[in-house]
């Protein structure tokens, strides 16, 4: 009897792996906006109730590229703010552990988890899960303990964690799968929100979206 597929592989084979009508949020961890924006839009879009979170790969947004800015608006949300030393860059490695989370119907929290870290402490998440060095500050003392805590969180071990990170793993084409399905759809860039039908992309438009909504509630803390 030929063996079934993991659930991992099945959604991976899903295409597109949501709904018509699904409430859709797109994230790019290496991103502030994202950063503002993931607990307000956890509340809104909650998974549990269809909603699809989608790590995708972007050129930095506006904020991103004027960090005074940023730290004013962190100061206005009452958010900790220490920019990553490479910040702008890709955080690949963070990604495709996204794209594991999101097949798994946890890519809210692990967006959540994820930038949070990176701009509360300051982490590299390009380093996320390489077991770090001796010259890296942010992981001098505990390479994957961070690591560990979030991926007991989101209900995963940190070998599964570590294996989804590399160069090359099954999870770089499901991100380019999620690239191809998400600009279908008119959603170019992130962060952005598709609801109903609708998208609206980058800080400024989603935060204006958000305004109009009938007090969404945050539901991951």
């Amino acid at each position: 009897m030929k063996p079934s597929a993991s659930p991992d592989r099945r959604a991976r084979q899903a295409k597109p792996p949501w709904s018509a009508d699904a409430p859709i949020v797109a994230i790019d961890l290496a991103s502030v906006e994202t950063y503002f924006l993931a607990r307000a839009l956890s509340g809104l879009a909650v998974e549990k109730e269809g909603a699809v979170w989608c790590p995708l790969r972007s050129g930095p947004a506006r904020l991103d590229l004027d960090i005074e800015a940023a730290r004013l608006h962190a100061k206005r949300l009452q958010l900790p703010f220490v920019r990553p030393e490479r910040h702008p860059a890709p955080v690949p490695r963070a990604m495709r552990i996204a794209a594991l989370a999101a097949a798994r119907g946890r890519g809210a929290i692990f967006a959540l988890r994820a930038t949070r870290l990176a701009w509360a402490t300051g982490a590299d998440l390009s380093r996320l899960g390489d077991g770090g060095t001796p010259e890296d500050p942010d992981l001098e003392d505990d390479p994957d303990g961070y690591l560990r805590l979030m991926m007991q969180e989101i209900g995963f071990t940190v070998d599964e964690a570590k294996l989804a990170a590399e160069e090359g793993s099954s999870w770089d084409a499901e991100l380019r799968s999620l690239a191809d399905g998400l600009a279908r759809l008119g959603v170019h860039a992130a962060p952005a929100l598709r609801w109903r039908g609708e998208v609206h992309t980058g800080l400024l438009a989603i935060s204006a979206f958000l305004a109009e909504c009938e007090d969404p509630q945050p539901t991951l803390d």
